[in-house]
């Protein structure tokens, strides 16, 4: 029995650590345990272990010495969802106020900064900071509306220098440009049901916002039903900002975002023809 002295306290701490696969990364317990047995073998008086004075057998070590090594890999980034659902909500929100007419049409040129900087560039930030942390859903959701309000705005600005001319086919161009993130909204609504209810909801009216918009430029409509289901979409955005926020901040559930789980599905896919397939496939 040996007690630990405190220029090896760090080392066992280290080892105990390791036996918690999501605390550490890539790092070889058998090396750093051989080191210190070595060391407390040529140390003839007791160490003694930390606060509690519990006490660390050779035989114990020698047992976290064979621990499996698991390579857990633990990011020490920041979250990129509320950013990313901040640069969304902004624009989306002054967009469609003003096509429902609660902002007048006159100053719908201010959109262009934000579509660039904020909805643009910001999502398309936390679009690659998920990738990194691993969040695969959120980085194919913040890369599609940058990509969307980076073309909307790129668009506008050549139409309005005279660049493109599309002329009485623009309505045509515009509606079909929209089809496709109707249809990439639609992927993400679904998949969001094994996030939150708010999220959700949010894609949903996002989606109805986007379909009646692509009409609307078709057969020349009202506006104002999109903007209205987009205002919604906008408004729960900044929600599920806040709620992330300030339930980091206080480190409890401030505000309900209403969190699903994936066992619904799991069960129902259980009655599809093809639920034997391994997933993930082998591409």
């Amino acid at each position: 029995m040996y007690r630990l002295n405190s220029h090896r306290l760090g080392a066992i701490l280290c080892i105990r650590l390791l036996g918690q696969p999501d605390v550490y990364w890539n790092f070889c317990p058998e090396l750093l345990a051989v080191c210190i047995l070595r060391s407390m073998e040529q140390h003839e008086s007791d160490v003694e272990f930390a606060k509690n004075e519990n006490y660390v057998h050779v035989e114990d070590l020698k047992e976290i010495s064979h621990i499996p090594r698991k390579k857990t890999f633990r990011h020490l980034f920041g979250d990129p969802i509320p950013l990313g659902l901040a640069a969304f909500a902004g624009p989306t929100l002054v967009l469609n106020l003003i096509l429902t007419g609660a902002l007048p049409s006159k100053i719908s040129d201010m959109i262009i900064g934000p579509a660039f900087f904020y909805g643009g560039l910001g999502q398309a930030i936390a679009s690659i900071w998920c990738l990194i942390t691993g969040n695969s859903y959120g980085a194919i959701n913040f890369a599609t509306y940058s990509s969307l309000w980076l073309s909307l705005a790129s668009l506008d600005e050549l139409q309005a220098e005279d660049i493109l001319k599309f002329g009485t086919d623009g309505g045509k161009v515009n509606g079909i440009f929209l089809v496709q993130y109707a249809v990439m909204t639609f992927i993400l609504m679904v998949g969001a049901m094994s996030i939150n209810l708010v999220f959700v909801v949010t894609k949903l009216a996002l989606f109805l916002s986007i379909c009646l918009l692509s009409a609307e430029n078709f057969r020349g409509d009202s506006t104002v039903p999109a903007g209205v289901f987009g205002c919604i979409a906008g408004i729960l955005a900044w929600y599920s900002c806040s709620a992330f926020v300030i339930n980091n901040s206080f480190e409890c559930s401030v505000l309900p975002i209403f969190p699903l789980g994936k066992d619904w599905m799991q069960k129902l896919s259980r009655y599809l023809p093809w639920s034997s397939q391994p997933w993930p496939p082998h591409l």
